[in-house]
């Protein structure tokens, strides 16, 4: 398990369409593109922009942005049901530090003012270890097909085994 204890502060951002800060959206789409992670983050509908934009519509878009202002950690939630998904990028040179981990927690910690429980779905095994760190559940490791063709593991987390896990001493 994951030390969730003594991260630094972060300051989330909602993604709100603005000129400004869809011109960021773009760039981040354009770097999902070039660099190959769209098909992991949003499957082969995110390379249509229209599409991508029409995903992100629907969804609450958390984000950190860097001295540039590009956005280097992007989280997004929709509602399912009593609860909420849950998906999640960070750009390489972000991923394994604290700062991120602090990103992940901060957006978990306001999914959870507002649902009782968190779902997130992965075609990939690295992302399972990861959110399990984190005291997701695994429900099913390998949904037949569910993701473009792909087998999909379905995880969970309730927001009490949450809040024991950030708010224990």
């Amino acid at each position: 398990m994951m030390n969730l204890h003594n991260l630094p502060a972060v300051s989330l951002s909602v993604y709100a369409p603005s000129v400004q800060a869809d011109i960021y959206l773009l760039e981040w789409w354009r770097e999902l593109v070039d660099s190959g992670e769209m098909e992991t983050a949003y499957g082969g509908l995110g390379y249509i922009l229209t599409e991508f934009c029409r995903l992100v519509r629907t969804a609450q878009v958390y984000y950190t942005s860097d001295a540039s202002g590009r956005w280097n950690r992007v989280a997004w939630s929709t509602q399912v049901l009593g609860g909420a998904d849950f998906g999640c990028w960070l750009r390489q040179d972000t991923r394994q530090s604290k700062d991120s981990l602090a990103f992940v927690v901060a957006v978990l910690r306001d999914l959870y003012v507002r649902v009782q429980v968190v779902l997130s779905l992965t075609t990939d095994d690295r992302v399972v270890g990861d959110l399990a760190g984190l005291g997701f559940q695994v429900l099913a490791d390998a949904i037949p097909g569910l993701f473009e063709g792909k087998p999909v593991a379905l995880l969970y987390m309730l927001r009490d085994d949450f809040l024991a896990r950030v708010n224990a001493c």
